[in-house]
């Protein structure tokens, strides 16, 4: 290759500032509390011993061995030690990386679990960190460089995770919209059907839900998932559900016959609809309006109730 053909990979230049403040590691006993206060740092706590009760803008969090919090600028946080003997790992830093403030924001998640995702990352390097901290030397050039080594790696690990939870919460809000949306279009589908703005389907439920998932632009086994998440049952169900709602309403009206009822349903006969109501209701259409009339019955005012008119 000649050197006109040489080829060169320019890297993006990278400046971050970093600045770790209060490092320390607390021993103390069940007395211990540290009084209300805010400050602009970001603060990481991590409990190695025992346990401690730890509120941040008013929501509390037990805090047990393992457990980790992260906590953003201007948070209003207060503790006190649960336990006999109680130690925990904690420090402050500050950091111009503006990228990072969407995920590091006053809004963010702050109570981590041990066994979490973002606990299984950054334990690791929060007890090398405590490592370097029990034969620190603040002097020496290796430690601070090892030091900001071990926190910008943390950083790293702290942004991917938050940013997973962030984009977990979405896809649960994008997907409860979603079901929603085929809720409301079931919905406007029987309506339509039921009101007579459109003739009967006499289609199969699958088919119906099909065509549904077809126009908002998702797989049939897709919408299948999401919609279970959010209602506990799959769309035929709730397709049958808003059928057989209707369905008993049809049926307590006297002057409606079984076989218009299920001409009105999309049903291709009253006997194919009678079989399905009673798998969904327990009994048959018949029965059913038996006694949802004398129900209505039993509740109409007696005439010989009604007061006499007054001449």
């Amino acid at each position: 290759m000649s050197s006109d053909e040489w080829l060169v990979t320019y890297f993006e230049e990278l400046v971050t500032t970093l600045h770790v403040h209060g490092m320390h590691l607390r021993h103390a006993d069940r007395n211990w509390h540290y009084p209300s206060h805010e400050h602009m740092f970001y603060e990481v706590n991590y409990v190695i011993e025992g346990r401690q009760t730890f509120t941040v803008n008013g929501r509390t969090f037990h805090q047990s061995i393992g457990d980790v919090l992260f906590i953003p600028p201007g948070c209003i946080h207060f503790a006190r030690a649960d336990s006999e003997k109680f130690s925990y790992f904690c420090f402050h830093f500050t950091i111009d990386e503006v990228e990072l403030l969407p995920v590091f924001g006053p809004d963010m998640e702050v109570y981590f679990p041990k066994g979490s995702l973002l606990v299984s990352k950054v334990a690791p390097l929060l007890d090398r960190l405590l490592d370097l901290e029990r034969n620190r030397d603040q002097n020496s050039i290796p430690f601070k460089l090892r030091t900001q080594s071990i926190v910008f790696e943390l950083l790293a690990e702290l942004y991917h995770c938050l940013s997973l939870h962030q984009e977990s919460i979405s896809t649960a809000q994008d997907y409860a919209s979603i079901a929603v949306l085929v809720a409301t279009e079931i919905e406007a589908w029987h309506s339509a059907v039921f009101h007579g703005r459109a003739k009967p389907d006499k289609r199969s439920h699958h088919a119906i839900i099909a065509d549904i998932t077809d126009r908002l632009g998702l797989s049939y086994t897709q919408c299948n998932r999401i919609f279970k998440q959010r209602y506990g049952i799959s769309p035929r169900q709730y397709l049958s559900n808003c059928i057989l709602r209707e369905a008993k309403q049809l049926l307590g009206r006297s002057e409606v016959s079984v076989e218009l009822v299920a001409e009105l349903l999309g049903y291709t006969s009253a006997s194919h609809f009678s079989r399905q109501f009673k798998r969904w209701s327990g009994v048959c259409p018949s029965e059913y309006r038996e006694k949802a009339l004398a129900s209505k019955r039993s509740q109409s005012p007696s005439p010989l109730s009604e007061p006499a008119n007054e001449w």
